[in-house]
Parts: structure tokens; C-alpha cells; sequence
């Protein structure tokens, strides 16, 4: 299912992660939940940061409910590449609640590797 275009930051992921994600007219990026995992690790992979991670459920209506599953805070003084692992691993942690929870995982990331700050912090460019 697409709702919208491919969004052009997910030229960065794999053509296969790119082309079981869900596209929503308002930006959001979602995946099934049988493909949640292999786009987290994508999206780490290339070294962008995964700042939430939402449970959402479709209905054959266009309607959806969506639940918030975890979001991503910064450590003080950790460097871009710890913060992107650490990301990482709290999204696959949050990943079985967010299974249970929708039939889709909607995951928020920084679209640029740039937006990340050299403390860790960065800025959605979305």
C-alpha cells in the first residue's frame, strides 16, 4: 500500500526496505510489522538516527489508530555514531510492544546525517 510518493530520503535504504515501506500523504513512513526490523537496521545502517517509533493500525477505511511506542532522548557528551547505535537498539527493543500494538511500525529519523550534531543531538529535518 502507498498513500503517497516515495519520499527522496529513502533513497539512502536498500530497495528492498524501500519498497515495503508505506508512504503517507502527510510524510509519515511506515512498515508491516514482518518488515519493521530489517528497515530499523536499515536506517541505522545508513548512519541516520531513529528518534521514534509508533505503533499504527490500518483499516480498510483510510482510518488508522496510532499508538506512541518509544522516543529517542540525547546523552550528554555521546558522539553521533554512539547515539545512532543506541537509537538503534531502543527501536529494536520497542519493536515487539509496537508489534503488539498495530499492524505497522512508523519510525521518525533524521533525514540528514548532518542534522546530528557532534554532541548527539540533532534536529528532524522533516
Amino acid at each position: 500500500m502507498r498513500v503517497a510518493e516515495l519520499d527522496p530520503h529513502l533513497s539512502v535504504l536498500p530497495d528492498a526496505v524501500r519498497r515495503t515501506a508505506v508512504v503517507f500523504a502527510n510524510g509519515d513512513v511506515a512498515w508491516l510489522n514482518e518488515h519493521a526490523d530489517a528497515a530499523i537496521n536499515a536506517i541505522a545502517d545508513a548512519q541516520r538516527l531513529i528518534v521514534g517509533l509508533d505503533a499504527r493500525t490500518m483499516f480498510s477505511d483510510g482510518g488508522y489508530t496510532e499508538t506512541p511506542i518509544s522516543a529517542w532522548t540525547e546523552a550528554p557528551n555521546e558522539g553521533s555514531d554512539d547515539a545512532i547505535e543506541r537509537a538503534r537498539g531502543e527501536a529494536l527493543d520497542a519493536l515487539l510492544l509496537a508489534k503488539s500494538e498495530g499492524t505497522h511500525v512508523l519510525l521518525n529519523w533524521l533525514k540528514e546525517r548532518d542534522a546530528i550534531r557532534a554532541d548527539g543531538c540533532g534536529e528532524d529535518v522533516r
